[in-house]
């Protein structure tokens, strides 16, 4: 007989059935909302209804299925793969999306359970772990988050707390509903929307078609174009930088000392690449300046 599944829980699910009963069964990955067929021989925890109560509940299931299945935050994690997490007012994930070509990869490869928002980040880092997208040369995590609920702040709090002391190296943005309804419109990730944002205002054209061209390029070659033109776009603030580029002087200047605004100007020539080789190499580019 068929019915719609109510809650799944501790490898249960609690199914309503047209004839009025609630039946416990055996958790398949049933989804909130989803309708099975239930074979006729199962009785085990089942509970017949009055009709006149039939209604009411078949009413509230629907509230409660509509609720559920409705996104109230999301999380974007960037890494290479690309991917979002849409989550209901119940702090659950209801669905993965993945956002480029890399993530449709991995989950493919990988699929990723819908479950805790913790859990499901923990499984998306395992993946990429696996899959070498996290590596030595690749440390970088990041989590841009629109929500207005504190369990998602701090679940995500907790989460790069992990990472870190796993030593990742994690970025965790806040992000507005303006910016949200963008990156959804052209199915991006907001650190994507503004790379092709800045690409725009450097080179020209319109997003939608910017979008369409740059596909298949990294965030990373992105910024590179923009680098070797010579043209910073309107967002690249006081430094007139790149993120990209601003990124890695901030790491030269942890690693090596000095302020900001000196090593800005003193790396003015200098490739980001050359850069990232300094900081790798352990050496200051004044130094293997003086050496040659």
């Amino acid at each position: 007989m068929q019915g719609v599944v109510m809650d799944t829980k501790n490898g249960k699910a609690v199914v309503f059935q047209k004839s009025g009963t609630i039946t416990e069964i055996d958790d398949r990955n049933y989804k909130i909302g989803q309708k099975i067929n239930v074979a006729t021989n199962t009785y085990k925890k089942a509970f017949a209804l009055a009709a006149c109560f039939i209604l009411v509940f078949i009413s509230g299931i629907s509230s409660y299925t509509a609720l559920y299945r409705t996104p109230k935050s999301y999380v974007y994690i960037d890494i290479n793969p690309s991917l979002r997490l849409d989550i209901n007012g119940f702090d659950k994930v209801i669905s993965v999306e993945p956002l480029n070509d890399d993530a449709a990869g991995l989950m493919n490869n990988y699929p990723i359970r819908i479950s805790d928002t913790g859990k499901c980040i923990d499984e998306i880092v395992s993946a990429c772990l696996a899959q070498q997208y996290l590596n030595e040369e690749n440390r970088d995590i990041e989590f841009n988050v629109v929500t207005n609920r504190s369990e998602i702040h701090n679940c995500i709090s907790d989460v790069s707390e992990k990472l870190e002391k796993d030593n990742w190296k994690v970025l965790v943005n806040d992000i507005e509903q303006e910016e949200n309804k963008e990156a959804m419109k052209y199915h991006s990730s907001p650190k994507r929307l503004k790379a092709v944002r800045d690409y725009t205002e450097s080179f020209g054209g319109n997003l939608a078609d910017n979008f369409a061209l740059l596909k298949g390029v990294t965030n990373q070659e992105i910024y590179a174009k923009i680098e070797v033109a010579g043209i910073a776009p309107k967002s690249a603030g006081k430094y007139k930088s790149t993120p990209e580029r601003l990124k890695a002087v901030k790491e030269y200047t942890d690693k090596f000392g000095g302020n900001l605004e000196e090593n800005m100007k003193a790396l003015r020539g200098i490739k980001t690449q050359e850069i990232y080789d300094a900081i790798e190499k352990q050496v200051p580019i004044s130094s293997q300046e003086n050496d040659n």
